[in-house]
């Protein structure tokens, strides 16, 4: 008989022994067995004892406990020879191991239907379409998502709500925008846009023969300007016109 177990992994096999010149399985007390009754032979190599003995199950089946060593091989040999006065029929036990490349086999096949009971979803690029419960913490890093893995697109309309923003997360949102330099944004910002709001307020701006121009952080690079008009009896201005 032939048993597949996981290689280099301690295991029990179960076999049947009969006694000696009958068609009845042996009992308990039909058979004790004996240091060299059991012997084990990896990929054909010499025959050594087993470190245990069979025991005796019950209805004349018996097991047998195997190291982690007596199974690293492709495959185990397993002799029942009773030695001396025989009281059992001989017996052998093939085991063929899989789980690595030196294993018989590498991976035992699974038929994914009868392991879901259940028709398995289609392939999604070739790979099986899994749900994930649970990761381990540092799974999921930056270099671990791919470029524009997470788009807009990705993202159900409404997923990430109010309610879904915890509160520290807005303060550190706001806190960014704040401590944002102006020189990292002003070059693509709208004229009519915060950024270039702050700009007046903190870059340099001055009166270019009655245009007010503002620069960008460089205090060079002109961002916008606006003509400026004058009433005597409003001095110095009194009016800024719109952005150009």
């Amino acid at each position: 008989m032939e048993a597949w177990r996981k290689r280099n992994t301690a295991t029990v096999i179960y076999f049947p022994m009969i006694k000696v010149g009958e068609q009845n399985f042996a009992q308990g007390a039909d058979w004790t067995p004996v240091a060299a009754d059991t012997k084990f032979s990896k990929d054909g190599a010499a025959f050594a004892n087993t470190a245990n003995l069979p025991a005796h199950e019950g209805q004349g089946i018996w097991s047998l406990s195997l190291d982690a060593g007596e199974v690293d091989g492709k495959v185990t040999s397993i002799g029942v020879v009773d030695a001396v006065t025989k009281a059992v029929e001989d017996q052998a036990v093939l085991v063929a191991t899989y789980g690595d490349a030196s294993s018989e086999i590498a991976t035992l096949p699974a038929d994914i239907k009868e392991w879901l009971a259940a028709a398995p979803n289609a392939l999604v690029a070739g790979r099986v379409d899994t749900s994930v419960g649970a990761m381990a913490a540092a799974v999921l890093t930056a270099a671990a998502i791919a470029a524009d893995a997470i788009t807009a697109a990705k993202i159900a309309t409404d997923a990430i709500g109010a309610s879904e923003l915890a509160a520290d997360a807005a303060l550190e949102i706001a806190d960014a925008i704040l401590q944002r330099d102006m020189d990292q944004v002003e070059a693509a910002a709208p004229l009519h846009s915060l950024a270039v709001a702050i700009l007046k307020a903190v870059s340099r701006v001055r009166d270019n023969a009655g245009v007010e121009q503002t620069f960008e952080t460089d205090g060079t690079t002109l961002k916008m300007s606006r003509t400026l008009t004058t009433d005597p009896t409003n001095q110095p201005i009194d009016e800024a016109a719109v952005g150009v």
